[in-house]
């Protein structure tokens, strides 16, 4: 853009040459800062609904009619490794097989016993399998239920995380009110724990006390505390949450 500049001769055409110049130099002047500014960093109060406290809960909710259904159309997931006949129960088989080809080729040697092992071990999923077999519907209940119980799991934490944040909307948004004052009293009367997290930036990978949960760090990063202090609720990898930011530092320069 600059050599652009430089070669217009045309002096009509010098001004929107220097704007689109000037223009490109901003730009270029704005992403070297960004890639030299430090992200944002916050500090919250946390409150957590594991998925794990609510696995009995959901178990309690799954169906019989639910269990056999989902093994019924998922049965490729409890298919057992292939089997075959035991070599010592099919080996008198494969001889006799053996000793008449010999008398058809006209031939007087007599069949090894490695003649037949190879036999078997080359020709046994062929013609030595006992088929496709399945884990017993009955054997295979218990890990049904507690795969269909883990995502309903899911279900539960976030449903009472989103009331949860329903309700600490209306309670912080009441004007002059102590907001975390607020917070935290809702959150005994509910007789939620409340988990202190420090300082963690914008970008982390990893929030210590909590963990690899990027969906959490994203709600935070979202939250605008002129209309509310509190996130949404989060569905997590280990659980839902619904944070209460404290403070903030803006993005600076490194």
């Amino acid at each position: 853009t600059r050599e652009k500049l430089d070669k217009t001769e045309d002096r009509e055409e010098l001004p929107a040459a220097r704007k689109e110049y000037e223009q490109a130099k901003a730009a270029f002047k704005a992403t070297q800062a960004a890639m030299y500014m430090q992200p944002p960093e916050f500090k919250i109060d946390l409150i957590r609904f594991n998925y794990v406290d609510y696995q009995d809960k959901a178990a309690a909710t799954i169906k019989d009619e639910q269990l056999q259904k989902y093994y019924d159309q998922n049965k490729k997931e409890f298919k057992l490794p292939l089997m075959f006949a035991p070599y010592d129960i099919v080996k008198g088989k494969i001889l006799k097989k053996l000793e008449e080809r010999r008398k058809q080729d006209k031939r007087k040697d007599i069949v090894t016993a490695k003649e037949v092992k190879d036999y078997y071990e080359k020709n046994k999923t062929k013609e030595f399998s006992l088929g496709e077999q399945y884990v017993p519907f009955s054997e295979a209940k218990k890990k049904i239920k507690d795969k269909l119980a883990a995502v309903e799991a899911k279900k539960l934490a976030l449903r009472d995380a989103q009331i949860f944040t329903r309700e600490s909307y209306r309670r912080t948004a009441i004007e002059g009110i102590d907001q975390h004052q607020a917070f935290k009293q809702y959150a005994a009367a509910e007789k939620r724990k409340i988990y202190p997290v420090d300082w963690f930036r914008g970008d982390a990978t990893l929030v210590k006390g909590v963990g690899k949960e990027p969906a959490l760090v994203k709600a935070v990063g979202e939250i605008h505390r002129e209309t509310t202090p509190v996130s949404d609720a989060v569905a997590g990898a280990r659980g839902s949450f619904v944070a209460f930011l404290k403070e903030r530092k803006a993005s600076r320069p490194s």
